[in-house]
């Protein structure tokens, strides 16, 4: 398997959505739409792009960093990479979660030691569907306006992820969660369909709480 690129499609929860252009690769850029810039320049650029697409939520980020999770670390045995899509609607306002972005051993592994090119291999793409929709060339539809969420704290495991951080216009952001490791092994063979609960667990954003979601595992095209 190679490196995965990051896809950025609006894709539907639950479903196997519409092929991206970019699927397995070195680095995560956008799969197939007008927010490719966006999502390689990271988060500032696309906070910007909020300002002019309109519907900025408001957030109260008043939740602690949860105490365990005080640096970035990856301790997985199992390969655990792809994306993970949120089966309901996690998200504030007209901005919601498409997918989470897990990299492969080897990226966390570069992107610890500084190595350089090196991408965020844990990272969350929101859209806002209160923005303009765009038509990509493989005849999937996107949302213009994007927002791209690197954690800040992390731990991966074979049998669990969690994570925190701060995003400009989302607020703080927290999840934990665990892996179901039969299915994230069927994710892996290229059998997404039995692989719709391959990661199931709790997100906050700000103070809003969104209990027991689970996550359709895919790998891209």
């Amino acid at each position: 398997m190679k490196a995965f690129y990051l896809t950025m499609t609006g894709l539907a929860a639950g479903l196997l959505l519409a092929a991206c252009d970019a699927g397995v690769s070195g680095d995560t850029s956008a799969p197939d739409t007008a927010t490719e810039s966006e999502t390689s320049a990271g988060t500032e650029e696309t906070s910007a792009g909020t300002e002019s697409g309109g519907g900025e939520p408001a957030i109260d980020a008043a939740a602690e960093q949860p105490e365990e999770l005080e640096d970035r670390t990856y301790a997985a045995e199992n390969e655990l990479a792809g994306y993970y899509i949120p089966a309901t609607e996690v998200g504030l306002g007209p901005v919601m979660l498409d997918h989470v972005f897990v990299g492969m051993e080897f990226e966390f592994a570069e992107y610890f030691a500084g190595v350089e090119g090196a991408f965020s291999p844990l990272i969350l793409v929101f859209e806002d569907r209160s923005s303009p929709t765009g038509v990509g060339e493989l005849g999937n539809t996107y949302y213009e306006v994007t927002h791209v969420f690197e954690p800040s704290h992390y731990a991966v495991t074979d049998q669990t992820l969690a994570f925190w951080g701060q995003h400009d216009v989302l607020g703080q952001i927290s999840f934990e969660g665990e892996f179901d490791a039969a299915q994230v092994a069927e994710m892996q063979n290229g059998y997404p369909e039995n692989a719709r609960s391959a990661l199931t667990g709790t997100f906050m954003i700000g103070e809003q709480t969104f209990e027991n979601v689970s996550f359709q595992g895919w790998l891209g095209d």
